[in-house]
């Protein structure tokens, strides 16, 4: 199986920044770093050239049998994703084995647009007004929700212990994925264990799925100190309620094939 994701990088002897594609093949237990080529740009033709360019310097074209991807629309397009045009350019049929992480963010972009009834534009306005509202906040002023009536119900010791156990053991964590845990525990009145403390917020765009659980879990971490509707408030407590009780496990769990099924 292969791996490849694009990112862009600051060039390794000038300023300014490049788009690279990574290539890493799996099989038989292990795991192999094939290239991080340079690219003149990020278009799904070219990642494709690049990986079929790759696999072919290492004699594996007709060894691979399955491809790993994130769900970006330069991937999984039907006429002109990067996977159509791989499988063209080896004339044949692969597993597609997209990112079970990134299938999952899509779960919180259809909550967050259901409950909250999400604006058409390309930004949430919600998030725009509070990030604009973010440096007037005092970050050590922050509510959890151990105080409110139905705590019992949303607090486990299961789900404590397991999202500190998980902080623990995966130390490869994306910062967001790291971010997302430790916003969780504080939302449930317990200290992660890097201690308490916040993020610059991020991209706000509705591309950026996960950014709806980080902002909805700050959101009502400072509810106080910004002002809501109450319509927005019942909203973005229901998106921390479902983040907590019906996204975590199926999260957490997704970055094992078995146990994610």
């Amino acid at each position: 199986m292969v791996h490849w994701d694009g990112k862009l990088l600051r060039d390794l002897t000038k300023s300014n920044h490049v788009d690279r594609l990574t290539v890493i093949i799996t099989g038989n237990g292990v795991s192999q770093l094939l290239t991080v080529a340079k690219l003149p740009n990020s278009t799904c033709g070219e990642q494709a050239k690049a990986f079929v360019k790759t696999l072919d310097e290492c004699d594996l074209r007709e060894k691979v049998v399955a491809l790993s991807f994130d769900t970006t629309a330069s991937n999984t397009g039907r006429n002109q994703g990067a996977c159509v045009w791989i499988e063209q350019e080896l004339q044949k049929d692969l597993l597609h084995l997209a990112y079970r992480h990134h299938i999952l963010e899509q779960l919180l972009q259809t909550a967050f647009t259901t409950i909250m009834e999400s604006n058409a534009g390309p930004d949430a306005l919600l998030f725009k007004q509070y990030q604009a509202q973010w440096k007037f906040i005092d970050k050590n002023n922050f509510a959890s929700i151990t105080n409110e009536e139905f705590a019992d119900v949303v607090i486990t010791s299961v789900t404590i212990a397991c999202s500190e156990k998980y902080l623990r053991k995966r130390k490869d964590l994306r910062d967001d994925y790291k971010e997302f845990i430790e916003l969780l525990l504080i939302f449930l009145g317990i200290s992660p264990p890097r201690g308490i403390h916040f993020h610059v917020h991020g991209p706000i765009h509705h591309a950026r799925w996960m950014s709806k659980a980080l902002y909805s879990l700050k959101i009502w971490i400072f509810h106080q100190q910004f002002e809501l509707s109450l319509k927005e408030y019942n909203g973005i407590l229901q998106m921390c309620i479902f983040a907590v009780k019906m996204y975590l496990r199926a999260w957490r769990l997704s970055s094992g094939s078995c146990s994610s099924k």
